[in-house]
């Protein structure tokens, strides 16, 4: 039986969430939040739903543990102690948890300062703190920022959450204020959006022919410039388009997609270009900076038009 990749001709989902990739918002994010890390000890990573966050958070996660650090990812803020110790696996903070008169936080505190005595630092980050519905998470980690041996931090932390998570109380506002860089990720402009839908598909095996330009123009204006609601919109289209023996993904598809997922209408602008009528795109008028002089009406062929254009 012939599954929709094969129908296709793609060796893989092309628009799976764990198919990360780096556009240059995200990569600048990752820089500026790698300099507060390593000069203040805390930086924070934000922005709207989808634009990239978390994957920000584990390259960042994964580049200081290639460097030797000690990482671990908490995918949820925690107030708890007891929630940390079992992440970080301190050095000695086992042994002491069999003498009851040695709180939680001193176990932190004590093995945080044994790792770096051992020449060992350590990089937690925090996801989704836009979840924090306390002042726990928010208490414990500005005590940990202030753990320092001879001025030198022990544990340094990452925090990402959507854009204004800082805003949701005077702690969290607090916390903020401790961050030495805050980097924030924008959504995606229009052009981004179709360089990354190519650069899903080539991976896939597959950069042109299956999605005609103006349904990559409709599936930018539809996602917002989210990454998660590009990857959500195209991977339904292709399973309908598939379905209805359909041999590229056209705009109504996109707005099948659209309509299934309880998006807006694609029909509005998305950040980047200027406001797009879906009757003029169907008419071929232009739409955006991006021209069709030749009545090419294939998303493989954008970037080329982009490039003859600048």
């Amino acid at each position: 039986m012939v599954d929709y990749l094969a129908h296709w001709g793609l060796a893989f989902p092309p628009f799976a969430e764990d198919a990360a990739l780096t556009l240059a918002g995200v990569e600048a994010s990752i820089v500026k939040a790698r300099h507060g890390l390593i000069q203040g000890g805390t930086a924070a990573i934000s922005g709207p739903e989808g634009t990239g966050k978390t994957q920000a958070a584990r390259r960042l996660l994964n580049d200081f543990a290639q460097a030797g650090w000690h990482t671990a990812y908490m995918p949820r803020p925690m107030g708890e102690e007891a929630d940390w110790l079992m992440r970080l696996g301190l050095p000695g903070a086992a042994d002491e948890s069999a003498d009851m008169r040695i709180g939680a936080f001193t176990r932190l505190e004590n093995g945080s300062r044994r790792r770096h005595a051992m020449g060992g630092r350590t990089l937690v980050a925090v996801d989704d703190m836009q979840l924090v519905r306390d002042p726990r998470p928010g208490d414990l980690l500005r005590a940990l920022h202030n753990i320092t041996i001879e001025g030198q931090r022990v544990l340094y932390c990452l925090l990402a959450g959507r854009s204004g998570w800082w805003n949701r109380s005077p702690h969290l506002g607090e916390l903020m204020s401790l961050c030495a860089v805050h980097a924030s990720i924008p959504v995606l402009s229009a052009d981004e959006c179709l360089q990354y839908l190519q650069a899903r598909l080539s991976r896939a095996g597959r950069a042109k022919g299956v999605v005609t330009k103006r349904a990559a123009l409709r599936l930018a204006s539809a996602s917002g410039g989210s990454m998660r609601q590009m990857n959500r919109l195209m991977d339904l289209a292709l399973v309908t388009g598939y379905g209805l023996g359909l041999q590229k993904v056209t705009p109504e598809l996109v707005d099948m997609a659209a309509a299934d997922l309880g998006l807006p209408s694609p029909s509005r602008s998305a950040r980047g270009y200027d406001p797009m009528d879906d009757e003029s795109v169907e008419d071929g008028q232009p739409v955006s900076a991006i021209t069709d002089p030749g009545g090419a009406d294939d998303a493989g062929d954008i970037l080329a038009m982009l490039a003859a254009q600048t």
